[in-house]
């Protein structure tokens, strides 16, 4: 592992530098919390490679497969600064991670990369570990993942979103990544909790009567259940009400 605390490492020889696993099934830290310089160079993330910290980066950032970029220390969230470019495209897995413990405030609640440049899209990966964040989000928040003076607007492709320790009311459903309309993010948006999301629902002839079945993979402040029926292929049926009172909810 390579730290870079405070003060500066200066990378002039070639100008480029390589992050990967140097052993079998190891991994190498790359952890910049000070200044690394280049004159002009690359820095490539390659297969097992993690770049993590809180410092400047002053050469462009190219993501390989296997590699990851996640800001912040290997104990707290943080800002990693990039002023050149960060290129996450290509075959194979390329990672953006960030620890997202709150909504609000990047540096202090969850880990953000900014860089002049961006180059991301449905063949990148972003993961984000939720351990911590709390309940009870309005729907709509949001939090700027990755900041970019130039890179994907609103509507390009969006990469990849794998989600960890979701807190009580939310599903991966309830996640969703957007490049922001003003053309300077990735952002991680909280979209509205369901009181319950639907994995299956069968119903089959017993007696004169159906037994009807269904599961759940969530339920969240669900009172319960009513279910309504009308006969199949006859235009403008009545809905009406299969069962009486209320059948419980799990949560």
């Amino acid at each position: 592992d390579i730290i870079v605390n405070a003060g500066q490492i200066w990378n002039d020889r070639d100008g480029n530098l390589t992050i990967s696993s140097t052993i079998a099934g190891g991994i190498q830290y790359f952890i910049v919390n000070g200044t690394l310089n280049s004159t002009a160079g690359t820095l490539t993330v390659n297969a097992a490679g993690r770049l993590a910290g809180t410092g400047t980066i002053n050469e462009n950032i190219v993501v390989g497969n296997g590699g990851t970029v996640r800001p912040g220390t290997l104990t707290a969230v943080g800002i990693l600064t990039g002023t050149g470019s960060a290129n996450f495209t290509g075959a194979g897995t390329r990672t953006f991670a960030s620890r997202v413990q709150d909504w609000t405030t990047p540096g202090a609640n969850y880990d953000q990369l900014r860089v002049n440049a961006l180059t991301m899209d449905a063949t990148s990966t972003v993961s984000v570990d939720m351990a911590g964040f709390p309940t009870g989000v309005p729907t709509g928040s949001y939090t700027r993942l990755i900041r970019y003076t130039t890179g994907p607007v609103a509507g390009n492709p969006v990469p990849a979103l794998v989600a960890v320790n979701l807190p009580a009311d939310l599903v991966l459903a309830n996640l969703a990544l957007s490049w922001n309309a003003d053309g300077t993010s990735l952002d991680l948006v909280i979209t509205s909790p369901t009181p319950a999301t639907l994995v299956s629902f069968s119903a089959e002839p017993q007696g004169r009567g159906a037994l009807l079945a269904w599961l759940c993979a969530s339920e969240y402040e669900n009172l319960g259940f009513r279910l309504w029926r009308r006969p199949a292929g006859v235009e403008g049926a009545v809905w009406t009400r299969a069962h009486r009172g209320l059948l419980h909810g799990r949560m």
